[in-house]
């Protein structure tokens, strides 16, 4: 997902280097968000994209007990607890606009290379 946001060039069009900025700034808020969950708790939390977005893992064997309250779609997968928390959610719900839209003013921008190319000389 990140090559796909770096593959147009900066300074090319406003649009993308603002959908561009901000598509970083969230990612940085999804890791800020792991190293403040990770120190509330006292957890080594991690982060893992999966298909569905991020999920935070933590080794089976790096608490006792259950997770603290606040955590959703919790289940044990290969020895690593995978969840999540709707802080987490709402962050990877707003990547994937922030995606989506970055896409969208890409296609535009290569139609509109497209139509100068191939309009008539005046």
């Amino acid at each position: 997902m990140n090559a796909r946001v770096y593959a147009v060039k900066a300074n090319c069009n406003r649009l993308l280097d603002v959908a561009r900025e901000t598509y970083k700034e969230n990612i940085g808020d999804i890791y800020q968000l792991n190293r403040s969950l990770s120190e509330e708790h006292n957890l080594p939390l991690t982060l893992v994209y999966q298909g569905t977005g991020f999920v935070f893992a933590l080794k089976k064997n790096d608490i006792e007990g259950e997770l603290p309250k606040g955590f959703i779609n919790v289940s044990l997968k290969k020895g690593r607890w995978i969840f999540s928390n709707l802080e987490l959610v709402c962050l990877f719900a707003l990547k994937f606009v922030l995606v989506s839209d970055f896409h969208s003013e890409k296609d535009e921008l290569k139609n509109e290379g497209r139509t100068r190319r191939n309009s008539p000389i005046e």
